[in-house]
């Protein structure tokens, strides 16, 4: 007998369907899961197999790094062993087999760090947005460090120094003691950096290197006098000191900063140039009878240089008149002040009813010997040196209230013309022939027998 159909109602068709459909829903949603976990893994697995070529280079890379210091440590003691024993260079012909295989070494590794490590990071890069964030910043690095320190290579036309060469240097192993009237301190520097300073005050970047190698040597020549005859009630000397940075007692100094400041654009290239004027020239300084001589400079003379007899007063045979026919077309052999009744008391400690209480007498060279301010008498340099004149080879006219001064040279016009040793210099001179024009009868030698004991 065929079996009858099960009759249900409404409420019971819909209660068995409902959930059939909710067990329906249930699985689909668990295989969607399931499908959805696999694709997931799937992504995870390319992605980790995309980005192990880059970890496995990044691990490459630090090996090397870890390494380096090991590489670099074995080139410095060849280096520093074969500095001791031949004092020779590190690079270029005058070095040893064994230093350059070092120093070569160091840049293969180099190299090879860059190489593996540009590679990997280039193929993460593409698929890493903080990588090329990373390396848009790289790029920025390189664009403002690397690209002018490669410009300044080639506008030096040569080899970037040795960075080890500034301390290594005879000079830099001597101290020198400068006071500075403005902060009253005074302050010990490397022979080295003293003569930096100096460099810098007095020349712009396009100075030939042998007017700077020659001026290394009379501001060297300098100190070291400086050093080995100290002047007994010196400005100096009462703070402990061997030289100020007063420019009207002394040479004046621009710091490195300073420089920097002044000459943003050309700053690497010319202390690169200072410098290596200063290490061609290590420890040389200027002699007569065997002494440190007395190595006056002037920024530009008024034609000629002075003789010891018109501007000291006693016949030095070094200090003679020298004819500085470049310094007589020179646009800043002339200058002109003008200055106050009120700037000329206050300058000179006196009281003046007009200025035409004043009166000037010069010597045979021209230059002024004496001021008279009323009462009051005063030398030429001093009276220069006060009121912060260029020179003390000058002339004034008067006015209502105030005094025109005008003025030739700049400097004490004794000694070597810094400009006419540029002159020279361009003309194809060498620094030692520069010293010997404005030096005459004088020798050059080490200076180690007069800083002993300023280490």
């Amino acid at each position: 007998m065929p079996k009858q159909p099960t009759i249900i109602s409404g409420n019971q068709f819909l209660r068995r369907w409902g959930g059939r459909r909710h067990t329906l829903q249930q699985g689909t949603l668990r295989q969607g899961t399931r499908r959805l976990s696999r694709v997931k893994s799937e992504q995870q697995r390319a992605s980790a197999a995309n980005l192990r070529p880059a970890v496995d280079g990044t691990r490459r890379v630090i090996d090397r790094l870890r390494t380096l210091p090991r590489t670099v440590q074995r080139a410095v003691a060849v280096r520093a062993s074969t500095r001791a024993a031949t004092a020779a260079p590190v690079t270029g012909p005058g070095a040893s087999a064994s230093t350059r295989a070092a120093v070569q070494a160091i840049l293969r590794c180099g190299a090879g760090i860059a190489i593996a490590a540009g590679s990997r990071l280039y193929q993460a890069w593409r698929r890493n947005v903080a990588l090329r964030v990373g390396g848009r910043i790289a790029l920025v690095f390189v664009g403002m460090v690397g690209v002018p320190m490669g410009v300044a290579k080639l506008a030096q036309r040569g080899p970037m120094p040795d960075v080890t060469a500034w301390i290594d240097m005879r000079d830099a192993a001597t101290t020198i003691r400068v006071y500075d009237p403005a902060s009253g301190t005074t302050q010990a520097l490397p022979l080295n950096e003293y003569i930096f300073e100096v460099l810098a005050a007095e020349f712009a970047p396009n100075a030939p290197i042998a007017s700077l190698e020659a001026t290394a040597v009379a501001t060297r020549t300098y100190a070291v006098r400086a050093m080995a005859e100290p002047v007994a009630g010196s400005l100096a000397a009462a703070h402990d000191a061997d030289l100020t940075d007063d420019s009207n007692l002394d040479l004046p100094l621009v710091t490195e900063a300073e420089l920097q400041s002044e000459y943003p654009n050309q700053a690497l290239g010319f202390t690169i140039k200072l410098k290596s004027a200063i290490e061609a020239t290590d420890g040389t300084i200027i002699t007569y009878q065997n002494k440190p001589i007395m190595a006056f400079m002037s920024a530009v003379s008024t034609g000629k240089t002075r003789s010891s007899e018109d501007a000291l007063g006693q016949a030095i045979p070094y200090l003679v008149s020298i004819p500085c026919p470049d310094d007589v077309d020179s646009p800043a052999e002339t200058w002109t002040d003008t200055l106050s009744i009120d700037d000329i008391e206050q300058a000179m400690s006196v009281k003046l009813s007009s200025l035409s209480d004043m009166q000037l007498t010069r010597g045979s060279d021209g230059f002024v010997q004496s001021v008279k301010l009323g009462d009051k008498t005063v030398t030429g340099a001093e009276f220069a040196a006060r009121l912060n004149l260029q020179s003390d080879d000058f002339a004034w006219k008067l006015s209502s209230g105030s005094m025109a001064i005008n003025g030739v040279g700049r400097g004490s016009d004794l000694g070597m013309s810094l400009h006419e040793a540029q002159a020279m210099a361009m003309a194809g001179q060498s620094w030692e022939t520069i010293i010997r024009h404005f030096y005459p009868h004088t020798s050059l030698q080490n200076d180690q027998a007069f800083v002993r004991g300023k280490h």
